[in-house]
């Protein structure tokens, strides 16, 4: 009985392992640092429309995309997300989201949605 428990808990070592494995070696053609470009007003707050109490233009934090998975934005903004195989890139934050998109040139361009909206755009490094 003993062996068969130490058997079946190879097995399941094994297993985990090799998830992690794979999981360390799927890569995505959009990983990298992305640095910011722009940050652009493109719409005031959204219950008033005025963009008094809106951030100014700026440069964005850079974006860094590792096996598909995207994180950018600030400790007080955090973004994270995805990238499909196309490079549509989506991320989510706890007051908002970003929707844009990768070209080929490594240039990503989208609008964040927070309280105001922004035209946000990085290039790779």
């Amino acid at each position: 009985m003993k062996l068969s428990s130490w058997f079946a808990g190879c097995v399941v070592a094994l297993s985990a392992s090799g998830a992690v494995q794979v999981q360390a070696q799927m890569r995505s053609p959009f990983d990298g640092v992305y640095q910011g470009v722009s940050r652009q007003l493109a719409g005031g707050a959204m219950s008033t429309g005025r963009t008094r109490s809106c951030e100014p233009d700026a440069v964005p934090a850079p974006l860094t995309i590792s096996g598909g998975v995207a994180h950018a934005g600030s400790q007080q903004y955090p973004l994270e997300g995805t990238v499909s195989p196309q490079g549509a890139l989506v991320m989510r934050s706890p007051g908002g989201h970003f929707e844009g998109q990768i070209d080929a040139q490594g240039r990503v361009v989208g609008v964040l949605v927070l309280n105001c909206s922004y035209q946000m755009t990085w290039q790779r490094r």
